[in-house]
């Protein structure tokens, strides 16, 4: 795993090329997911490929906090004993468990703590505290475990066990399917299945958990490669050069966003793909993408990005659940495309962008703790006019040395 840059502020140079061989993370979805199956089933289990993401990071310490024993050589963590079993019963004492920021992270503990007998402390970081959690309590109440939220002396309390194995749960997915995979995982202990409703967006997210569940019976436990990073750099050289990708493994469908591929070779880039490798080069005209993005909410960003810099107007639709991310992505990209001057127009579940020649000047952008808002406010930098970031750190959540890779060789 590699480290991150140290400074308080980063710098983001001009430059209006991009040549570079890089290895991308590989994906937290899928680790955050097998991390909390792993926990869960009796043995040594052993995960490769596990990425240097912050909330995943988060998940192991968590996760060890409760009693699991865990071990990690670079990318290699090995789980070895399974949860309710390693819980501590010789004391009555609550267990707190900070999460950090994330939603995977906090949203899955909160099914797997369900499984103990033991009262847990739930506590994450920043936005997350305010992020949606109500769909999460209803089905944990109907598997019989005691749920409180925002209490004195807790963010979220659970107490289990589950008294209630049911064979069927309903589960709202409007607003995030982080709740139905959390549940899904919970109740594949004994073979129960989770019907999400009102499934607005990122449907397979919650194919991949069904599939992660699946993977678990073959014991294949390797991490693929995050396609919601990856998008960063290929943008990039679909403008302004060309990209390869050194540890590329082939297409995992189930995340969203490898779509990003098949967006590029419509915009014009030029797309080198085998099973084992992957190359994007400069598109010689490079056509805007419009098209719903409910599938997929986490491109919204990067497609705002290439969209400004190709030659007709594009609109990206759907993006209601934007409000509910790390920050309101929705509210902060019309606020990044004011500060980098680009033409746009957003309204309540769109964003229109149009092209323009002006190249901006040097900025200085205060970034929310969000890590894509932090990433795409680069990607203008190096595209116009250069500038600085502070509050850059949230890249860890899923991408810790991704200023190395954007920079040039």
């Amino acid at each position: 795993m590699r480290s991150p840059s140290i400074d308080k502020v980063v710098r983001v140079e001009s430059q209006r090329t991009y040549h570079k061989k890089i290895c991308v993370p590989t994906s937290k979805s899928r680790a955050n997911r097998m991390l909390f199956l792993a926990a869960i089933t009796p043995g040594e289990i052993t995960l490769t490929n596990v990425p240097g993401s912050s909330d995943v990071m988060d998940m192991i310490q968590s996760l060890e906090k409760v009693g699991l024993q865990i071990t990690m050589n670079e990318d290699t963590v090995i789980v070895k004993n399974s949860f309710p079993d390693c819980e501590n019963l010789n004391t009555d004492n609550p267990v707190r468990v900070e999460c950090g920021y994330g939603g995977t992270t906090t949203r899955f503990l909160a099914g797997l703590l369900a499984l103990g007998s033991k009262t847990y402390h739930l506590e994450p970081e920043g936005h997350m505290r305010s992020r949606p959690m109500q769909e999460m309590i209803k089905p944990l109440e109907q598997l019989g475990v005691h749920v409180e939220m925002k209490s004195q002396d807790a963010w979220m309390k659970i107490t289990g066990p589950i008294t209630k194995n049911l064979e069927e749960i309903d589960v709202d997915t409007s607003r995030s399917t982080q709740f139905a995979s959390a549940i899904a995982m919970t109740m594949s202990l004994w073979g129960g299945r989770v019907n999400p409703v009102d499934l607005k967006a990122s449907e397979d997210y919650f194919k991949m958990t069904i599939d992660c569940i699946e993977q678990v019976k073959i014991s294949n436990w390797k991490i693929p490669i995050d396609f919601s990073s990856l998008s960063y750099p290929l943008a990039l050289a679909a403008i302004f050069g060309e990209v390869e990708i050194l540890n590329y493994t082939g297409r995992d469908y189930l995340q969203p966003d490898s779509i990003f591929i098949d967006i590029l070779q419509k915009m014009g880039a030029k797309v080198i793909e085998t099973e084992s490798s992957l190359k994007v080069i400069k598109a010689q005209s490079l056509s805007a993408w419009s098209g719903n993005c409910s599938g997929f909410p986490d491109l919204v960003p990067t497609l705002c990005f290439i969209n400004s810099f190709s030659k007709n107007p594009g609109t990206l639709t759907h993006l209601e659940v934007l409000k509910h991310k790390e920050c309101d992505r929705l509210e902060e990209m019309k606020k990044i495309l004011t500060l980098f001057e680009r033409p746009k127009n957003v309204s309540k579940d769109s964003i229109s962008t149009e092209y323009t020649e002006a190249m901006a000047t040097f900025k200085h952008y205060e970034a929310p703790d969000d890590h894509r808002m932090i990433m795409v406010a680069a990607l203008f930098m190096k595209a116009l006019a250069g500038g600085e970031i502070s509050n850059w750190r949230h890249i860890k959540k899923s991408y810790p040395y991704f200023f190395e890779d954007l920079a040039n060789e």
